[in-house]
């Protein structure tokens, strides 16, 4: 497991930092870009009854019911009730053409029972809850410490999902526990732990009921404009952040290929920089640490971080709040746009695998939005909120406290 330790000395105090190479592998843990989880059909959306898949060469068979895409594959149910996934492209053209009819049909008709936060935006709708634990573990292998304090991101309360604690798991030696708000809405919990001794772990972990729901395109995207006048709230996606740099030359170049025309929608035109961007830069797995948009742009290659940072940097030089969504294994990015009344959306776009722009249709948990956070524990703005402990070495021993982040979400969903 990955834990952060101590490393900085000054004079009889102990603060905990990562070092760069945990920094990066706690990182992955939020971002390395890997096969989504599965999300679950509502009942109206299933077929009604299974269907016989064929592969592409004739030889092999299979009666199953399809429940979702996947990154390139089909997930099918057998009649058993086991899910299996076959890569589209093995699949008999006949198969591929039920399987194109069947995503355009969930993209044009959301189901009935959806809600709307507000006419003309987004609507959301396929709700499914997930039971999420979130929080940390610590552990003083060769020494005591005092005055302990640990601090980890939790899930914010969005349109498309809502967060519920059910139960929390703290140790009888966990004091007192506080839950702040940064910047976006994300959600950061401090755990005060008064002493722990050589050998002793404790925990303090949150158990959660996290209700997602489908992002689904607004009826007339047409409508949407450029913001003129933003919420205090929403300028901070027009600025720079760690590893998006949209005050530099090349960055600002290639931005000005995509300079907003007032008297057309605002819709195609950012459309536009999104296929840009899929058409430019070469997909590469585990891209660690986050190269950014800059290199993105100049490498041409990256994962869902390196695609992320170069379309906000690219809609921000434009005037258009963007931002990074950072889900279990994978990041994505939003956009702003108003209606000609000024109500500002925020709208989803799929970073890898299928074309999908304003609209998503996965039941992923949101950890985090946003990428240029200030956190009391850390100097330099942050791209993401990670886990911190900081605390004072007690007893004379030499040993390190050792933080292992807890992260672990259901495999199916709660009833």
């Amino acid at each position: 497991m990955i834990g952060h330790r101590l490393f900085e000395r000054s004079h009889r105090s102990l603060r905990l930092a990562a070092s760069a190479a945990l920094l990066a592998a706690c990182a992955a843990l939020l971002t390395t870009c890997v096969a989504l989880p599965v999300g679950k059909l509502a009942a109206a959306d299933q077929p009604i009854a299974s269907r016989q898949w064929q592969s592409r060469n004739g030889k092999y068979s299979l009666d199953a019911k399809l429940i979702d895409l996947n990154e390139g594959k089909v997930v099918l149910r057998r009649a058993d009730g086991k899910q299996i996934e076959v890569a589209i492209g093995s699949l008999s053209e006949q198969d591929r053409d039920y399987i194109r009819q069947w995503q355009q049909q969930l993209a044009d008709d959301p189901p009935a029972g959806q809600t709307t936060a507000v006419a003309g935006g987004p609507t959301y709708g396929n709700d499914s809850t997930v039971r999420v634990k979130l929080g940390v573990e610590i552990s003083a292998p060769a020494g005591g410490f005092r005055k302990l304090v640990a601090t980890f991101p939790l899930p914010g309360e969005w349109p498309e999902q809502s967060v519920r604690i059910v139960a929390q798991e703290f140790s009888a030696d966990v004091g007192k526990v506080q839950i702040h708000t940064l910047a976006g809405g994300v959600q950061q919990a401090e755990v005060h732990i008064p002493r722990l001794a050589a050998g002793q772990t404790v925990r303090a972990v949150y158990v959660l009921d996290v209700q997602r729901r489908w992002t689904y395109a607004p009826a007339d995207p047409e409508i949407f404009v450029v913001p003129r006048r933003l919420p205090r709230d929403v300028r901070r996606y027009l600025e720079p952040s760690p590893s998006i740099e949209t005050n530099h030359r090349e960055i600002k170049k290639v931005a000005a290929q995509f300079a907003l025309d007032s008297h057309k929608p605002a819709w195609p035109q950012v459309e536009a920089i999104y296929g840009w961007v899929r058409d430019h830069i070469r997909y590469e797995q585990g891209t660690i640490p986050l190269r950014g948009a800059l290199a993105a742009l100049r490498q041409q290659t990256g994962d869902c971080e390196e695609y992320t940072s170069l379309f906000v940097a690219l809609c921000r030089v434009n005037g258009i709040p963007a931002r990074s969504v950072w889900i279990p294994g994978h990041t994505y990015p939003e956009f702003y746009l108003q209606d000609p009344q000024g109500q500002g959306y925020w709208f989803p776009c799929e970073s890898l695998g299928d074309y999908s722009f304003g609209r998503l249709h996965r039941h992923h948990v949101v950890l985090q939005k946003g990428d240029r956070f200030k956190m009391s524990q850390k100097k330099e703005l942050q791209r993401y909120v990670s886990e911190t402990l900081t605390g004072w070495p007690e007893g004379g021993g030499d040993g390190l406290p050792v933080l292992r982040p807890v992260r672990e979400f259901a495999a199916s969903e709660v009833p």
